[in-house]
């Protein structure tokens, strides 16, 4: 588990954001004040490689240049008290959980849950990826 120590993993979202918005050939993704909060209060139990890893896949990911809320796995918006209440960051959340059940009852078949979701494959695939899924 990371310390819990602000600063640090300040420093270090930042590093990793940016090493991966190099190897990506993209700007460094901006963080919105709740989800930079969100990644700040959070205990990281997989130690820095699960702060890489959840970079990696943020920048990977993050649509318009700038990484929200709704964008964060829902382990580390389990840990906020933040609440948002806007429109595209319910509808956000929404999909990943209906995606989240389907996948469960299809037995983790992403064919099949991609029929039953009357969508490609290919989004799937994606939509996984964005949602840590």
């Amino acid at each position: 588990m990371l310390q819990q120590n602000t600063a640090d993993i300040s420093e270090l979202l930042e590093h990793y954001l940016q090493h991966f918005a190099d190897k990506f050939q993209q700007k460094m993704p901006t963080l919105s004040t709740d989800a930079y909060q969100a990644l700040i209060n959070y205990s990281y139990p997989g130690n820095v490689r699960e702060l890489a890893n959840l970079c990696e896949a943020l920048v990977g990911l993050c649509e318009n240049n700038r990484i929200t809320l709704a964008d964060l796995p829902a382990r580390i918006t389990a840990d906020t008290n933040v609440s948002s209440s806007d429109l595209s960051t319910q509808t956000k959340q929404s999909e990943k959980e209906i995606i989240r059940q389907t996948l469960k009852e299809c037995d983790g078949n992403k064919t099949r849950c991609a029929k039953v979701l009357k969508i490609q494959r290919s989004t799937l695939y994606n939509k996984i990826r964005k949602y840590g899924l």
